[in-house]
């Protein structure tokens, strides 16, 4: 696989009756980098992460991560392998704190998962560690608010701080950006560009200008297959994807 690379996905299939979510699609994740999975809707790439996070299982194909091959592993495993993902819907327990949201991300790398359920006092040693994760992403002043208190785009930004606060080696980021206001997307892709320093990062992004700015490696899926790959300016002047996001030929 070589040392450089840090996740490869070899000819995955996903197939629901005689319809192909995912066609034969084949990628390679440099170790350290920003990937960007793009495509129009319907194109297969949240099937993707289900498949490489094992949330559905594949038709056919194999996944690979750090060497190994995970596609038989459960997504309780993987995750503990340190291939961690966020949800295009946002996942977080919203009865919950920001602050207990982010500790109980903690309490994973502790063994001691079910702690919280004792006493709130079992957190109160990580909240330090808690907010060094929360102040990046702008909601120190909800701290101790429910995160169903929080408006959809600050929900997502406390996912990526849950994401990270499990410290995986690679994350996978399901539209990081879907609801953030013009002026939370540049601090989030900055922090974004940040962890990409000490993990690989794949991201699902419709925002085609921030995978513009963001991302070192673009692959496109166009129904369920593999268009182009390549960097963002050669994928944006290939003639399938042109067709496949303006509907017209170039």
């Amino acid at each position: 696989m070589g040392e450089d690379c840090e996740l490869e996905v070899r000819n995955l299939s996903c197939q629901f009756g005689s319809f192909k979510a995912v066609d034969d699609v084949s990628l390679r994740v440099r170790r350290g980098s920003i990937h960007a999975l793009i495509g129009p809707n319907g194109a297969g790439k949240t099937t993707c992460f289900n498949l490489i996070t094992r949330y559905l299982t594949p038709t056919s194909g194999n996944i690979i991560f750090r060497g190994e091959d995970i596609t038989s592993k459960s997504p309780s495993q993987i995750a503990d392998r340190g291939l961690v993902r966020s949800f295009q819907i946002c996942s977080v327990f919203q009865s919950m704190t920001v602050l207990e949201n982010v500790c109980l991300a903690l309490q994973r790398k502790t063994g001691d998962q079910y702690a919280f359920w004792r006493s709130k006092k079992s957190l109160k040693n990580l909240h330090e560690t808690a907010v060094s994760y929360i102040e990046p992403v702008g909601l120190l002043p909800w701290l101790h608010k429910p995160a169903s208190d929080l408006s959809y785009g600050r929900k997502r930004a406390l996912e990526f701080s849950v994401t990270m606060a499990l410290e995986p080696k690679m994350m996978l980021l399901d539209e990081p950006f879907a609801g953030m206001g013009h002026e939370d997307i540049g601090g989030v892709a900055a922090l974004i560009q940040a962890e990409a320093k000490d993990r690989t990062i794949l991201i699902v992004e419709h925002n085609l200008s921030v995978v513009q700015s963001l991302c070192d490696r673009v692959t496109v899926l166009v129904r369920g297959k593999v268009a182009a790959e390549g960097d963002y300016k050669s994928v944006s002047q290939n003639d399938q994807v042109v067709r496949a996001y303006l509907g017209v030929d170039p």
